[in-house]
């Protein structure tokens, strides 16, 4: 799995199926997600609005009105609850698959099906999202979003690229050729800007650790 998709990724399952969801709770543990579950969706927006998720498995059932309307809340720009949504369901109509395609889901999976068809499908619209918006980070919670809002431009971008590889080493040219990819930087200028963001990330709980020789790492304070 890419590195970005980490087990920081945030996947809330919609639906009342106990069955399946000891099932998908089991596959996705397997590729590392957190998972979440919700029964119904006006339980989902509460929880959506609270702690921001990366994926929605939304199980459609049959002639469900109330889902549709749900899915469009979930994907539509102007909204805020913007998600990317895999659609499962037990309606096999064409016409079903096209309408929730169209209204926004990135994918639509008819049951019964393999649950590792699932994981499959969940990790390539992770790929595709990062792929359309290259600044995709997995769900921040509070304490990200507040440092973020603290940051230079410079800083954010720089904390913006250690969190999507948090605990993974990151090379020093691989840093310099990111963050400013036209630009020659002598290392003193890269190591100040990494001093200011450490001074304003260490207070939240987090750190940038130096590995001797190959770069930096991004760490939680336990």
């Amino acid at each position: 799995m890419d590195v970005e998709l980490s087990s920081k990724i945030k996947i809330l399952l919609v639906q009342r199926s106990d069955q399946l969801r000891e099932a998908v709770s089991l596959q996705l543990a397997k590729l590392g997600f957190s998972l979440f579950f919700s029964e119904h969706s006006d339980q989902a927006k509460q929880m959506l609005t609270t702690h921001p998720m990366d994926l929605v498995v939304l199980d459609l059932p049959r002639g469900c009105t109330k889902m549709f309307g749900f899915l469009s809340e979930l994907t539509h720009p102007k909204q805020i609850l913007q998600v990317p949504v895999v659609v499962i369901s037990n309606d096999r109509d064409v016409a079903s698959k096209i309408r929730a395609l169209q209204t926004g889901a990135d994918d639509y999976l008819c049951k019964p099906f393999p649950i590792a068809e699932l994981g499959a499908r969940i990790i390539a619209v992770l790929r595709r999202t990062k792929k359309k918006n290259p600044n995709y980070l997995p769900s921040a919670d509070a304490r990200e979003v507040a440092i973020l809002k603290s940051l230079t431009q410079t800083e954010k971008k720089l904390f913006e690229y250690f969190l999507t590889r948090r605990n993974h080493l990151v090379r020093r040219n691989e840093l310099k050729k990111t963050i400013w990819p036209n630009t020659q930087l002598s290392q003193k200028t890269v190591d100040a800007h990494l001093g200011n963001l450490r001074k304003k990330i260490h207070p939240a709980g987090f750190q940038i650790e130096n590995v001797y020789g190959s770069g930096f790492a991004l760490k939680e304070n336990s």
